[in-house]
């Protein structure tokens, strides 16, 4: 088989019977219940910062196209999905100018520079949220108390640290399971509300946006690696819900480990693909610099998409010949 054509044939094309512009309406209609959580928790900010990074995300696409002398395309709402990604991965309290960064660094860093929308090589969400967290860290990582209006342009001072970190400094957060289920604790302004993501999940998947192997084999992979080394000791079901809840695990197992542009495309890939982002996201938490990891795993995980897609052609096509063989030899 020519590898070359095999090469030509891996991301961004989506083998689907439907536009990227409808799966892309999907995933807005899917991330819009997030932020009228956010905004339930901490009033109009959350919302503002979602407008902000939408309109960053399209005019810089917009001005990365004329730039490139590429006719600008209405119909692309990836940088919708982008510049709402970012802000939900983000404290409540950012500064205005850190989402705009970000959201800067998606487009004009990540995503362009390989050929914009479905060209790029690394998901552009989980590489902003990365930059962000090197370069501003005690802001990305501190959080008010939710149910606490915040104000809508001033800066804030947070100082509230997430159950990721307190897990992850050894201490045991004092949630009960009705407020980790509702994402009442700090954390991520779209990431704690564990029964609204997954309300989402089932959407997603009933509209075929969605991956169910590559997700629940992310999910088993960290939930097996949560429940053999478990960092706190309250049982086996607490610590998997305080783990899956704090952080963004959840968030990221849906939307980042699913990106159409970065993820392989076959299913068999998809599924290592989602176990192995499992695994690291895990192995970053417990030992990287931040509480957060599934980002930075997707981000090395990315590397290796096309490769598992081009090994599993090549392992297709040599099972093929061996039994185009046999099947010759009998028939002699």
């Amino acid at each position: 088989m020519n590898i070359s054509r095999i090469q030509k044939k891996s991301p961004p094309h989506i083998r689907s019977s439907r536009t990227a512009p409808l799966i892309m309406l999907d995933v807005i209609v899917a991330l819009i219940p997030l932020y009228i959580m956010a905004y339930l928790y901490y009033g109009f900010r959350p919302v503002f910062l979602g407008v902000t990074g939408i309109v960053t995300c399209l005019i810089s696409s917009w001005i990365c196209s004329l730039i490139s002398a590429k006719k600008i395309n209405f119909y692309d709402f990836s940088p919708i999905v982008t510049g709402m990604l970012i802000p939900l991965l983000l404290p409540a309290s950012i500064d205005y100018s850190i989402a705009v960064c970000a959201c800067l660094f998606a487009v004009v860093v990540v995503k362009y520079p390989f050929g914009g929308s479905g060209c790029n090589f690394f998901n552009p969400t989980a590489a902003a949220i990365a930059f962000a967290a090197f370069c501003w860290p005690s802001k990305i990582f501190s959080y008010t108390q939710p149910l606490e209006k915040l104000p809508l342009f001033e800066n804030i001072t947070a100082t509230v640290q997430s159950p990721a970190y307190l897990i992850k400094d050894g201490a045991l957060p004092n949630l009960d399971t009705t407020d980790l289920l509702l994402g009442n604790f700090a954390g991520p302004m779209g990431a704690p509300y564990i029964l609204v993501l997954i309300a989402c999940f089932l959407f997603l998947l009933f509209r075929r946006v969605v991956s169910l192997g590559s997700t629940l084999s992310f999910f088993a992979a960290a939930a097996l690696m949560f429940t053999l080394f478990p960092r706190i000791s309250s049982g086996d079901i607490p610590t998997l819900l305080l783990e899956f809840s704090s952080g963004s695990i959840v968030l990221g197992g849906i939307f980042l480990v699913n990106d159409p542009a970065t993820a392989p495309k076959r299913n068999v890939p998809k599924f290592v693909y989602g176990f192995f982002i499992g695994i690291v996201t895990v192995l970053f938490r417990y030992y990287g610099g931040f509480e957060q990891g599934v980002m930075f795993a997707v981000l090395l995980a990315n590397i290796f998409s096309p490769t598992l897609d081009i090994l599993y052609e090549k392992l297709i096509y040599y099972v093929r010949r061996v039994r185009i063989v046999k099947e010759n030899e009998i028939s002699q």
